[in-house]
Order: C-alpha cells, then structure tokens, then sequence
C-alpha cells in the first residue's frame, strides 16, 4: 500500500466533504471568502463561482489548504473550557440586490454589552501586517454583522429557522444584548510554534459598501460567463506580484502566466534543484535556531555569568545584548506634523528619500 497516495486522495476527499457540509453549495451565493478574493482578483474569485478547480491534489498542498480546518477546530475545543460562551460558523445570509451572499463567521463571543467577531488564518510565519484580502473578508462580516443585526438572517448549523441577532444570542445563551452593545473584530493568525491577534477592526460603511459592490461584481460575471457573454479570460485578474497566486485553482491558465514552452528539458530539473535546495536550506536553518537554543538554554540554566565554557574542541558562552533601537517613522511624522506642519514634513521626507538600484526578482511557480 501507498500510504502518501491513500493520504492524499483522503485528504482530497475530506476537504470536500468538510466544505459541502459546513458551507453548503458555493456555487449558489457570494461568500465572505470569495469577497476577500475578489479584492485581490475577480477573475479567480469568479471561477470559484463557477466550481473551477485546478489540481491541488498533491500532499503538501493539501496539508496546507486543510491545516485551518484543524487549527480552528482545536482553537474551538480549548476555547468551550472557558466560561465566555461564542459561535461557531455564525451564517450571515442575506440578499443584496438580488445578489444571495453568506458570510460564515469562525467564532463570535458575545456578552451582554461586547460582540467579537474572531477570523482564524493559519500560516506557515506570521507576518507582521495582515493581508488586506483578510482584512476585507472580516470587514465584510463585521459589516453585515452590524447591518442585518435585527433582521432574520442569522442561523447556526441545522437550525430550523433563522433569526436576528439578539434572538438567536439569546435563545443559544440565554443573554440578553444591551441597547448599545459594541461590535469589534480581530483576525488570529496561527502557526505550529506562534499564534498572534490583529485587533482593532470595527464595523465601518464604506468597507461594508464596498464588500457588496464586490459581491455583485463577482455574481454578474459569474452570470456572464454562464450564459457565454464572457469567458474567464475577459475577467480583470491581479497584475501586479502577489504572493497568493500560487495557491490559487486557476492560475495555470491565466493570462498573467501566459508562458513560452522552453524546449530544453534541463531547465526543469535545474529548477527542481534550485527549490529543494531552497526546502533543505529552510529545513537547515530550522535545525541550526533548534541547536542554538539547546545551547542558549543549557547555558542558562547553568546559572554562570560571562564565563566560557569548554568541550574537548570549542568553547562558547552567551552574552545579552541590547536590541536595536529603531524609530517608528509613522508615530514620529505624527508628532512633527503638529510641530512644523504637514506640508513641512512631506517635503523633508521626499528631499530624504533615495530610491534603491533596480534589481532582479525570480519568481517560481510549480505547475
């Protein structure tokens, strides 16, 4: 038995089967998701609609697609051990202009004055902003959160009927909602080894207005290339670099890829080459941080203070040293601006701005 080959048509066919029974026919309404795609590309976000797939079949690909399935469902088992009560894919489902949309919300925690809408990411390194797709998708959520809040449009799974929001908060919970109850959001982004919170999002108009304007976008030309108006081609895609594009369905047949069929065969296993070097590099410098840490710790815990210690061939201590310190450009132009003036402060950062030598980026993408 091939158990890589078994692993990945299960995993295939368990992503599926999770989709279908959390989320339903996708095919039929505008997610929060596709939303979030849209922002970035229409053309990718519209072939979703039309139940396009490419070939993501293989191991590694499906092991990062399905790892927020299983951090989120590990997340919602720790989090029922706290008394604060939430819910699980919260459904949204509303109709905007004849445009059915659903927004299916990882986590909401309610109280009586607080509503906290929760977007799980998983990642492989958490970056030190969120992307904006992310940013959209839960602006969006939070948006028709607040929107269709006393409008019968909120359900949970297997639930007969839907309600509003202060009817099913206090119909699961047994909370009733104060006048002014507060909505906010925050997107969890979680690693193997981290987990970090971008907070601070609250229900905004323009956001709101803007997510429905991309949901109809999506919808009339999901419609078009259904009734042969248009093909996929026609469709706006994303020009310029993003880094998402890789894990997107149909990329391969996407004009931003258009390629010329290179005839020499050694180029491909010259670049096979050069990305496992780049896999084993990684796998390297992971092993390298490991062994530094055994060593930073056994010192540590020795209890010395800038002494060496000796092996049969090297010596080594560890020393504390002082972190860089770096100037929050955005907060200091605040605070100059209310000193010497807006304009004032424009003008030095451009007669202090030196733009960099051009240079050669090679991107590699597996077909």
């Amino acid at each position: 038995m091939d158990i890589i080959k078994n692993l990945e048509s299960a995993l295939v066919k368990h992503g599926a089967e999770h989709t279908a029974s959390t989320l339903g026919d996708r095919t039929k309404y505008i997610g929060m998701s596709d939303i979030a795609k849209g922002a970035e590309c229409l053309r990718s976000a519209v072939a979703g609609k039309l139940g396009i797939k490419g070939e993501n079949n293989c191991l590694n690909k499906q092991l990062i697609l399905q790892r927020g399935h299983w951090f989120e469902g590990g997340l919602v088992e720790a989090l029922r051990g706290n008394s604060q009560p939430f819910f699980e894919q919260l459904e949204i489902a509303a109709e905007v202009d004849g445009v059915p949309i659903k927004g299916h919300l990882d986590m909401v925690f309610v109280s009586a004055d607080e509503i906290h809408v929760v977007e799980v990411k998983s990642m492989e390194a958490i970056p030190n902003e969120i992307y904006k797709s992310y940013q959209m998708q839960l602006y969006a959520q939070i948006g028709f959160l607040e929107k269709y809040f006393n409008e019968p449009c909120f359900s949970v799974q297997n639930s007969p009927h839907n309600l509003t929001f202060p009817e099913i908060v206090e119909q699961t919970f047994n909370v009733k909602l104060s006048s002014n109850s507060t909505i906010k959001g925050s997107i969890l982004a979680v690693s193997m080894t981290e987990a970090k919170s971008f907070d601070g999002f609250v229900p905004d108009a323009n956001s709101t207005l803007q997510a429905e304007l991309i949901a109809k976008e999506i919808w009339q030309n999901s419609q078009e290339v259904i009734n042969g108006t248009k093909t996929l081609n026609d469709i706006e895609y994303c020009l310029k670099f993003y880094q998402l594009c890789d894990w997107c369905e149909v990329q391969n047949n996407c004009p931003k890829f258009t390629a010329v069929k290179l005839a020499d065969d050694n180029f491909d296993s010259f670049i096979a080459d050069l990305e496992q070097m780049k896999i084993d590099k990684k796998k390297l410098a992971e092993l390298i941080k490991i062994k530094e840490n055994n060593l930073i710790k056994f010192y540590q815990n020795s209890n010395l203070i800038n002494d060496w210690l000796e092996t049969a061939n090297y010596r080594f201590k560890v020393s504390e040293i002082n972190g860089r310190n770096n100037i929050n450009i955005k907060e200091f132009c605040k605070e100059v601006k209310l000193i010497i003036g807006e304009s004032q402060v424009e003008n030095l950062i451009k007669k202090h701005t030196k733009q960099g030598y051009p240079y050669s980026r090679l991107q590699v993408s597996k077909l």
